[in-house]
């Protein structure tokens, strides 16, 4: 009479030779894909070389999205007359990292990385201060873009342009 509770290594007597060779492919495929991934990704947390200032994309788009932020903050306030925002056009390094224009307000603004920075006046042109001020009604507020551009010789998968869109002078935006 056959006992009840047979060893489980003779019910299971483990995998065949195809078995074992499908697991490997599987294993082998999942880990290429893992890596290929990792490395994917990996490239937008470190910087394209090994120095120091070197942080990475994502730091260096967030700071240098900062940095317009307080640009078009700094920028947008009608204590800037309509014409001396017209005279900045482009800041080529090493201007840019350490002070964009020569304006009030700007002495401590910089910009990661290696950028020329422009700034352009759209189609919608502003109108004089004082046609604002007395609410005349074809007295329109002006856009302006701010542009960043990476120096040709630096552009990379890491260093792309960037734009920010802005009204001034503010107090008139709606």
């Amino acid at each position: 009479m056959p006992r009840k509770f047979d060893p489980i290594y003779k019910k299971n007597p483990g995998m065949s030779l195809v078995e074992v060779i499908v697991a490997s492919a599987m294993l082998a495929a999942f880990t290429g894909v893992f890596v290929m991934v990792t490395n994917f990704t990996a490239r937008f947390f470190k910087g394209v070389s090994d120095t120091e200032s070197a942080r990475g994309v994502l730091i260096d788009h967030h700071e240098l999205l900062m940095s317009f932020d307080n640009l078009a903050e700094t920028l947008s306030q009608p204590g800037f007359k309509k014409d001396e925002i017209l005279q900045l056009k482009c800041a080529f390094p090493p201007n840019p990292p350490k002070l964009i224009w020569d304006l009030p307000g700007l002495e401590g603004q910089s910009l990661p990385g290696e950028y020329k920075i422009c700034i352009f006046p759209t189609k919608i042109q502003e109108s004089n201060i004082d046609d604002l001020a007395l609410g005349k009604e074809d007295a329109q507020p002006g856009i302006y873009i701010l542009y960043a551009s990476p120096l040709k010789d630096r552009i990379s998968i890491t260093a792309v342009p960037i734009r920010r869109i802005f009204c001034r002078p503010k107090p008139y935006c709606i």
